[in-house]
């Protein structure tokens, strides 16, 4: 699920980074500016698009980026 921008106001209630360092502290005024994971078809989250396995296949490439746009913007924001 989409992980949407906060601040910093207070220390986050879980983890939403996967590699640190992640927030410990608070710090007022503050913007977190979340990188969304992506999803290759296969599955696998990876950190950018071109980190997920693909075959460069242009009709494969087009069904990738529209699964991760619905899983985007099928979320509840």
């Amino acid at each position: 699920e989409p992980v949407w921008p906060f601040t910093l106001d207070y220390v986050p209630a879980e983890p939403f980074c996967m590699h640190g360092p992640c927030p410990t502290k608070q710090y007022p005024g503050m913007w977190e500016i979340p990188v969304q994971r992506w999803y290759g078809l296969d599955g696998l989250s990876c950190a950018m698009p071109d980190g997920c396995s693909s075959t460069g296949d242009a009709e494969e490439t087009l069904e990738y980026l529209k699964s991760n746009f619905r899983r985007f913007h099928g979320s509840n924001r």
